[in-house]
């Protein structure tokens, strides 16, 4: 649902209160600061999944972000996109495509999204953090290619040396 970097980081200085557009969705999100950014993780920015961890939670709680839940109590991505009123032409189809999968099934179809969008640049790594499962539609994106490069990420956001980044951090 948002962006986040640390308000001291001076990468990020000129991006706070502007917007960029998730692959795949289409959906404006926020570009935000705040303290428990963490500068020298990955590139310094973080998305915020709302769903992803304790870390997440707070920032929802303190910045006032909107939840965006994808996944039902079943486990399967919801049949109803939260917030498709936000979605940028042909966000609504591909989110169609992952409606009633399980998050298996989703990660993978983001996967051949992003290949078949030109978006996904070499091929998504496993992370070895712990986290829970995230629940929001942004973060299937994150769930799918967990180490990847995006082609849509903004000059800043791309990873400094050929080695790709955590969507957890970009």
């Amino acid at each position: 649902v948002a962006l986040v970097a640390h308000p001291d980081d001076p990468r990020y200085q000129d991006l706070f209160g502007t917007t960029v557009t998730t692959p795949l969705f289409g959906v404006e999100v926020p570009i935000l600061s705040h303290h428990l950014a963490v500068q020298d993780k990955g590139t310094g920015i973080a998305m915020i999944c709302t769903f992803g961890d304790v870390t997440d939670v707070v920032w929802q709680r303190e910045l006032d972000l909107p939840i965006r839940a994808v996944l039902g109590p079943d486990g399967l991505v919801l049949p109803e996109a939260p917030a498709a009123d936000l979605f940028a032409p042909g966000g609504a189809e591909a989110y169609a495509e992952l409606a009633g999968k399980t998050v298996f099934s989703a990660k993978a179809r983001v996967v051949e999204l992003l290949r078949e969008s030109g978006d996904l640049i070499g091929d998504p790594t496993p992370i070895t953090q712990a986290t829970s499962t995230p629940n929001s539609f942004t973060s299937l994106i994150c769930l799918a290619t967990e180490r990847a490069t995006l082609r849509s990420m903004p000059e800043p956001f791309r990873p400094w040396s050929d080695s790709p980044v955590s969507l957890r951090t970009i």
